[in-house]
Formats: C-alpha cells, sequence, structure tokens
C-alpha cells in the first residue's frame, strides 16, 4: 500500500479525502487478506468482535439522532454513515 493510507489503520477525521481512501482501499483489501490462511482466523475474529460494538454504537447514535438540531444533526447523520459503511466493510458486503 502506497501512501500514508493504510486500510489496517483508521482515518484522522471522518468527512476527511483520507476517510475516503481508507473505505476504498479497505473495500479491495480486506476481502482478499481473509483469503490469506495465515490471517483468515484473527481477521475474522476481529470482525466478530468490532461488529457488534458499531451496531451498538450505531443504534446508541441513532437513538441520540432524534433529539439532535442542526449541524449536531448534521454531524451525527455523517458519523452513523460512516460507521454503517465500516460495518459493511467487516461483514463483507459493499460499502
Amino acid at each position: 500500500m502506497v501512501g500514508p493510507e493504510k486500510p489496517w489503520r483508521l482515518p484522522d477525521a471522518p468527512g476527511t479525502m483520507g476517510q475516503f481512501h481508507w473505505i476504498l482501499y479497505s473495500f479491495f483489501w480486506w476481502p482478499e487478506a481473509k483469503k490469506l490462511p495465515a490471517f483468515r482466523k484473527e481477521l475474522d475474529a476481529i470482525s466478530q468482535g468490532l461488529a457488534p460494538l458499531l451496531r451498538r454504537h450505531i443504534r446508541g447514535q441513532q437513538w441520540k439522532l432524534f433529539f439532535s438540531r442542526g449541524h449536531i444533526f448534521r454531524k451525527r447523520r455523517d458519523k452513523i454513515r460512516w460507521l454503517k459503511k465500516l460495518l459493511s466493510i467487516l461483514d463483507g458486503r459493499k460499502p
């Protein structure tokens, strides 16, 4: 992987070009990494551990979204979208 963005490192901030590259690289890198026997077991364990946490965090943000206004609403909505993309990558679906 050439450049500062790596699929195994989280991007600095949501909504940045680094986040876009991270999602794009992750979409291609993680499925290929899961095919390697050396990484399959570890990556599946990471995915299974993170997915429930992400789902719980998304539900909490969606509940708070109902009570949010203005720029807080937009920031929370964008965060929910980003978390759903991350979850789709971990689950092996397209972002």
